[in-house]
């Protein structure tokens, strides 16, 4: 009995220790939604995201899919959950606003599916990790 206990603990830690975080870069394919394109918003905001993640932490930055900058973004992970944020201004000359990120990772955590705002627009998106 005591041989089958080792052997159960043994492969969930081994399990929970080969489970893929969000660590690397992340291409991020985002459209703003009606009511936004409305209001002026682009149709598309795609990005790539990089991102560390320590314990429930994300840390990082993410640019526009063309640009060399980029902006440092924060978050957090909770199991399936995951949220990030960072600050751009949405023109020349206005001031910053932040922009979150909320979604749902797939079981293999290389896909997100979720909801994005910065001040009174928003969409959808999907991230694949690269």
């Amino acid at each position: 009995m005591m041989k089958t206990w080792r052997v159960v603990i043994g492969a969930v830690v081994g399990f929970t220790l080969n489970i893929a975080d969000m660590s690397g870069e992340w291409l991020v394919k985002g459209s703003f939604d009606a009511a936004s394109v409305a209001k002026g918003a682009e149709e598309r905001a795609d990005l790539v995201c990089t991102f560390a993640e320590r314990g429930d932490s994300l840390s990082g930055a993410c640019r526009p899919a063309g640009g060399p900058e980029g902006a440092a973004a924060a978050g957090s992970v909770h199991d399936r959950d995951v949220e990030w944020h960072f600050d751009i201004a949405l023109g020349r000359g206005r001031k910053k606003e932040r922009v979150t990120y909320r979604g749902t990772l797939d079981d293999e955590r290389t896909h997100i599916r979720g909801t994005f705002r910065i001040a009174d627009l928003g969409g959808e998106f999907n991230a694949e990790k690269e």
